[in-house]
């Protein structure tokens, strides 16, 4: 089968195969238009034979369609150009307004005349399924988990990134907007495996990409989310896949670098809430420090921009979801917003604080389906539970959250859970649920050495 090309400067046109000389297949043109017009060869030879004065029949029509029989004469070509609304330059028509005059010796580039006829690789279909197949993961990726989809992820940027040289005009836009999403999409995937350094790397080029375009709108989300991906693996350390929690505060203070650069470039007002709420956690964490006391400049300004954040959340909530995450950071809702302020308060010494909005607000506001939030939440209240002493809770909440984890393969929360067993196991108490606890490491054990055969 003959290689179908798009036509024209940003490949509007097609796709048609192309002639030996180089121009486009003009009965495929010829026949497109027809189509498009919903005329039928019948009445084409009767618009043909009146504009020229050459009877023709309808067989002349299609015959000269299905064999690229497409008269040479100019004045015929402008008769079928005319009826069927064919853009003149497809079939070899230039007017001339359209010729370009260069002084003598001067060659002339294509660029340099508006009648030349440019051709572009088959890329609308592809990008179309680009398009859809990136919407389907991204939902995939937030209600539970694209783990087993990363490497398309990845392939299709590289498949992205030869179109990008190919092509020009609106399919170059739509091309460098899908490597921005399939990027951002590779960031946050690779970080919820506990791959920080490639989810770091894949979120800079996020930003690179922004960068190039001047856009500002992709920008801010981007830097968000290698600030947030800098702020797991600085809580989280190097060693996330086999279940060791390693702190770097060194990483805490990239994250809050580039939390703040996206808080400077965000102009949309969702994103700004996210970003101080995320800030909020961040700058608490850091100041935490090993278990030293936090300073209490360090919780005014904490908790001043979690307080910020809340009348930002909603705005913008009717707004396309998949644009809402690209351009929003994620879909910032009140179970958002409620989890990094229970996070917050908890990280501050606000445990009964922490706890009252987990117990009497939150369970409302995170919708059952979403399961990766689910899954957070119960980690969130294992963690309340456990500064509360309240090993109970803390423990079952932890064994809850394991599972859901563990079937949507959340690396990065396995390691959290795998921690928090870690300290059930060092208290002293008869308070404590051994027999859970004791359940909850083997299940972890179990889970960290089949994954050690897998890899």
């Amino acid at each position: 089968m003959s290689e179908l090309f798009y036509w024209g400067e940003a490949g509007q046109y097609g796709p048609f195969t192309m002639q030996e000389d180089g121009w486009p297949n003009a009965g495929e043109v010829v026949r497109h238009y027809r189509k498009q017009r919903d005329l039928s060869a019948e009445e084409v030879a009767q618009r043909y034979t009146q504009a020229t004065g050459k009877p023709i029949a309808a067989t002349w029509v299609l015959d000269m369609e299905s064999k690229n029989k497409v008269p040479t004469d100019m004045t015929r070509r402008r008769a079928l150009a005319d009826i069927l609304k064919i853009p003149p330059v497809l079939l070899g028509l230039a007017s001339l307004e359209q010729v370009v005059l260069q002084p003598e010796g001067q060659a002339q580039s294509a660029s340099a005349i508006p009648g030349v006829l440019t051709r572009a690789p088959l890329v609308e279909a592809d990008v179309i399924r680009y398009e859809q197949n990136i919407r389907l993961l991204w939902h995939i990726h937030h209600t539970s988990s694209a783990h087993s989809a990363l490497q398309d992820v990845t392939t299709a940027i590289g498949e992205l990134e030869q179109l990008r040289q190919q092509v020009s005009g609106s399919l170059l836009a739509r091309i460098e907007f899908l490597l921005y999403c399939h990027y951002r999409l590779a960031a946050e995937t690779s970080r919820d495996q506990g791959r920080y350094k490639n989810g770091y790397n894949y979120a800079s080029q996020a930003i690179k990409v922004a960068k190039e375009l001047q856009k500002r709108e992709w920008l801010a989300p981007a830097l968000y989310v290698r600030g947030h991906i800098c702020l797991v693996w600085g809580m989280l350390g190097e060693k996330t896949t086999q279940g060791i929690v390693t702190l770097d505060y060194t990483k805490v203070l990239l994250a809050i670098n580039d939390l703040e650069a996206a808080l400077a470039s965000a102009t949309r007002p969702q994103l700004q809430g996210l970003i101080k709420s995320e800030l909020s956690r961040a700058q608490v964490f850091f100041a935490v420090r090993q278990g030293k006391v936090v300073h209490a400049n360090f919780v005014t300004l904490a908790t001043n921009h979690i307080k910020t954040a809340q009348g930002f959340i909603g705005r913008g909530s009717r707004e396309d979801p998949y644009i809402q995450w690209l351009l929003s950071g994620e879909l910032m809702s009140d179970g958002d917003y409620l989890l990094n302020k229970a996070i917050t308060y908890n990280l501050i010494g606000w445990s009964e604080q922490a706890e009252e909005i987990l117990d009497d607000e939150l369970e409302q506001a995170i919708p059952r389906n979403q399961t990766r939030q689910n899954a957070w939440m119960q980690i969130v209240r294992a963690q309340v539970g456990l500064k509360q002493r309240d090993f109970f809770t803390a423990t079952s909440m932890a064994t809850s959250a394991f599972l859901a984890c563990r079937d949507i393969h959340s690396v990065e929360n396995l390691a959290i859970i795998n921690d928090l067993h870690t300290q059930l196991v060092k208290v002293n108490s008869s308070d404590v649920n051994k027999q859970g606890v004791y359940d909850l490491g083997e299940m972890l054990t179990k889970y960290y050495k089949l994954s050690a055969r897998i890899s």
